[in-house]
């Protein structure tokens, strides 16, 4: 069934890119061409875990160190208003993010804001097929957004944490926008946000990058069913 759904999404994905207005057709062929990479390496994550078991105020800067084993660099001394925080034990994106976001709570903030780091034919790759833009459906709702562009309002969502079962930098922020939707909360598309973010560079970056996405999605499928219909009805936001 994965490789058909691979064929299906890169037979679509030929379709669009070779429609894209105001690119000549030698970038068209490098995007369809990255694209295939990215489908590739979802579709890898996939089979690789088909049969696995599920895993288990004023503008202030929250950085979290996730226990790395690195020093914080020293340019980040003469910033007044950052706050870090160290974990006692590297614990993955979910917790990290889920440990600034309790900070903000506590310190009363109105909007929280993620960040986090990940430009070349890659980069005009995400813009075309909007990868880190979220997924939008037909009412013109948010499917899910990401994280590197991804501001929530505390009050709205103060039930929610991001699942510490996602480890890695795949899903996590798309089981909270899907377990967001489920309890009512309103995602929309900001037309007029720009956010200033660097990929994963190099054929072997996006690839790395789309398996990861691919060998969570089960894990996804497994909490929320309705996911995969959703997604089949939304459609990537382009830049």
């Amino acid at each position: 069934m994965t490789c058909v759904e691979a064929w299906s999404a890169l037979t679509n994905a030929i379709v669009h890119l070779s429609r894209v207005p105001g690119l000549s057709w030698v970038r068209k062929l490098q995007l369809i061409l990255l694209k295939s990479v990215a489908i590739v390496g979802y579709h890898w994550g996939k089979l690789t875990t088909m049969n696995a078991p599920p895993a288990r105020t004023p503008d202030y800067v929250v950085l979290v160190d996730d226990s790395g084993p690195l020093p914080l660099p020293t340019a980040f001394d003469n910033l007044k208003q950052l706050v870090t925080l160290r974990l006692a034990v590297n614990s993955g994106p979910a917790v990290a993010r889920n440990a600034g976001t309790a900070w903000a709570h506590r310190h009363g903030a109105s909007v929280i804001c993620f960040l986090d780091a990940d430009c070349t034919a890659i980069g005009l790759y995400h813009d075309v097929c909007g990868t880190l833009n979220g997924r939008r459906l037909a009412d013109a709702s948010l499917l899910y957004g990401c994280t590197c562009n991804l501001s929530i309002t505390p009050a709205s969502i103060s039930r929610l944490e991001f699942d510490s079962g996602f480890p890695d930098a795949a899903f996590e922020d798309v089981e909270f926008c899907v377990r967001a939707r489920k309890m009512g909360v309103s995602l929309t598309y900001c037309e007029s946000a720009v956010v200033r973010h660097h990929y994963e560079n190099g054929v072997g970056g996006l690839f790395r990058q789309f398996r990861r996405y691919g060998s969570f999605e089960r894990q996804m499928c497994l909490k929320h069913p309705e996911y995969l219909n959703w997604l089949r009805a939304s459609r990537e936001i382009s830049c």
